[in-house]
């Protein structure tokens, strides 16, 4: 952040500059106290397989990752693709029983996708996803809905307020924002 010519870190910022600061900052400090370190395979084969293999992992958790409704390690924490001669298996892992729901979510999503697939050419297939996007993204949110509000109310109760009070103490009487120190 620049500093004017008198000091002020702040001089100048509107509330609106702040708050589009703010949020994608507090949205990421919430997401990064669970969301953990993520493993990812090291791949030092450069053959034309890896860019394959890689693809099929970005899949495989990416379909984790929805799968995984509430943030806790009793729901699905990992997938898995397993290819056979005759179809592509996907595998679900969780400390605790995969649940029904999830399988059935997983299902429906997969089938749409499938769909998706089927079009014989490029272009066929451009349409067909671009008219199911937006379903397959209400699935994919009302299925996590539980996770989603659960970070919501993280932001809500523990990271909004304080950045509300620090704005609000920062605005003098006529409205200008004061300058105060930003810690490295």
């Amino acid at each position: 952040m620049m500093a004017s010519e008198d000091g002020n870190l702040l001089a100048g910022l509107t509330r609106k500059v702040l708050r589009r600061f703010y949020e994608p900052l507090l949205l990421l400090e919430a997401l990064g106290e669970v969301r953990g370190e993520r493993i990812k395979p090291d791949s030092t084969v450069d053959d034309a397989g890896t860019n394959q293999r890689k693809i099929r992992r970005s899949f495989a958790d990416g379909i984790a990752y929805v799968c995984a409704y509430r943030r806790d390690g009793d729901y699905v924490t990992a997938a898995a693709l397993e290819r056979t001669p005759e179809e592509t298996i996907v595998w679900l892992a969780a400390n605790t029983t995969v649940e029904k729901k999830v399988v059935e979510f997983l299902s429906r999503l997969l089938n749409e996708l499938q769909r998706i697939s089927r079009h014989e050419n490029a272009h066929s297939r451009q349409r067909a996803r671009s008219q199911s996007i937006d379903h397959i993204r209400s699935m994919v949110i009302g299925f996590n809905a539980p996770r989603i509000t659960h970070y919501y109310r993280l932001v809500v109760q523990k990271f909004a307020s304080p950045c509300l009070e620090v704005i609000r103490s920062a605005r003098q009487p006529d409205g200008k924002l004061l300058s105060f120190p930003v810690s490295a």
